[in-house]
């Protein structure tokens, strides 16, 4: 119990001299233009780790402070930093601090965002071979079908096309998402001009139930964005 009595005296003998030696800064921080408290404020006692941030009122205080002259910074995102140099801390005083903040536009650095394509696709139940519009400009074709026997997997026999080692007449076309296969014969019942294509897609076999009826393979066609005006060929 003695022991008890000679540690609280002994604390509060420290919290009373720390009293008699230190003072405070206390404040309150507003929008410059319409008055009104700013939550979050940083404000900090420059060149030391002394600081607060300011509470739902826009207020804060800064205690324990050694007596002399410091610089306030208050800082916040979105508003100009302030600095009130030459703030006078007294013992046992409390020096009013209080700062209006302008607000400013934040400027960033320009952001470039690349997009790669991963080189393994494992949602892909397929495989595709993909000719371009232009990559079919540069070729010395007449017809969509001499472009279509150039593709892996595609076999010409007898003037017909197999796909994968399957019947011809077993593959389905698509221009522009309408078929446009035989529906008797098979084959493509419509020839379209390589210089209208914008994309041309085979699916040789394991393709969605969307296409169900296809069974060897499938040609997807996209036709070109039309130009303006005329043109020549």
């Amino acid at each position: 119990m003695r022991i008890l009595h000679y540690v609280l005296a002994i604390t509060l003998s420290t919290v009373l001299l720390t009293a008699g030696q230190t003072g405070k800064i206390a404040g309150r921080v507003t929008d410059s233009g319409s008055g009104d408290p700013l939550v979050g404020c940083n404000v900090m006692i420059s060149g030391t780790s002394s600081g607060a941030a300011t509470d739902a009122n826009g207020e804060y205080f800064i205690i324990n402070l050694v007596p002399g002259s410091y610089d306030v910074e208050f800082s916040m995102i979105g508003y100009a930093a302030y600095t009130a140099s030459g703030v006078q801390v007294n013992i046992d005083v409390t020096t009013p601090v209080d700062a209006a903040l302008t607000a400013e536009a934040l400027e960033m650095a320009g952001v470039s965002v690349t997009a790669e394509k991963p080189p393994i696709e494992n949602t892909l139940t397929s495989s595709k071979q993909i000719v371009s519009g232009d990559m079919m400009a540069g070729m010395a074709v007449t017809d969509v079908n001499d472009v279509v026997k150039t593709l892996p997997g595609v076999t010409e026999f007898g003037g017909e096309l197999h796909i994968r080692g399957g019947r011809s007449g077993e593959e389905m076309y698509l221009v522009d998402g309408a078929s446009v296969t035989n529906a008797v014969f098979g084959g493509e019942a419509i020839s379209v001009n390589p210089s209208m294509v914008g994309e041309l897609q085979l699916i040789p076999g394991t393709f969605n139930a969307e296409y169900g009826q296809a069974m060897s393979g499938l040609f997807n066609t996209v036709l070109r964005e039309p130009s303006q005006g005329f043109k020549l060929v």
